[in-house]
């Protein structure tokens, strides 16, 4: 009878083990955190330093209190020419260019969740008037229609100037919000593109132009990372830089 007992007892042991089992290997596992795809912007977007070029830029940038995630420098008579900074030191809130010809520069600071420019967007038209608000408007409705693979646009900054052959650039940002599908034919959902530019327009009569943009960076936003269109803000700072044979060194900047 004892023994009886004894039996039963593991039966029931082993039944309920076998249940428990059953539960654990029911329950649904947590989606694992989907990250960035492993695309990388192509190496041939940026100039070359000039081995020949003594010039270069180094500073800190003390505010905002950030690291800096990318930084560029662009000649202010060649807008086709892009240099990227390397970002220096433990905080990762220095930077240095080197290998910069002769000439004046503006910069791009992109940090994680916004960035700053200082541009110089009316270079040959100083003299010419300003864009009327029928230019911009047209303006805007070309940058609307353009590249339909990014759904969200928008103009932070345009000048230029207004009537026949008028020219015009702006600071542009493109983000794709809706799914994107990969060369795998994968479709990610998760994640956003976002496209930072300078657009180059033309006024040709029966409206505005696009003829030309300049890419610095194109970012795959996935995880917890800032998503949506970055804020932005022009600084003086970052604006006509002289540099000759030599570092420049702009010391600490607050933007």
């Amino acid at each position: 009878m004892l023994w009886n007992l004894k039996v039963g007892l593991g039966v029931l042991m082993l039944g309920l083990a076998g249940i428990a089992l059953l539960f654990a290997a029911g329950k649904p596992e947590k989606a694992p955190t989907k990250s960035h795809t492993g695309t990388e912007q192509s190496s041939q977007l940026y100039t070359d330093p000039d081995s020949a070029s003594g010039g270069g830029v180094q500073g800190e940038i003390l505010a905002p209190d950030q690291k800096i995630v990318a930084i560029f420098a662009t000649p202010q008579e060649a807008w086709e020419k892009v240099y990227r900074g390397e970002v220096v030191g433990e905080q990762g809130r220095s930077f240095r260019f080197s290998g910069l010809p002769i000439g004046k520069y503006d910069l791009v600071v992109v940090f994680a969740n916004r960035f700053y420019e200082g541009l110089a967007l009316n270079r040959d038209g100083a003299e010419k008037p300003g864009l009327t608000t029928k230019d911009q408007a047209k303006i805007a409705e070309t940058i609307n229609k353009s590249t339909p693979f990014f759904d969200t646009k928008k103009i932070h900054r345009v000048e230029g100037y207004t009537g026949r052959a008028g020219q015009a650039r702006c600071v542009l940002q493109d983000l794709r919000t809706r799914p994107t599908t990969l060369q795998s034919g994968d479709v990610r959902a998760d994640i956003q593109i976002r496209s930072l530019k300078l657009a180059l327009l033309e006024d040709v009569n029966i409206g505005w132009s696009l003829e030309n943009t300049r890419e610095f960076l194109r970012q795959e936003v996935a995880g917890d990372e800032f998503r949506g269109l970055l804020p932005h803000q022009y600084s003086p700072r970052l604006n006509n830089i002289r540099v000759i044979d030599s570092v420049k060194d702009l010391g600490k900047i607050s933007l």
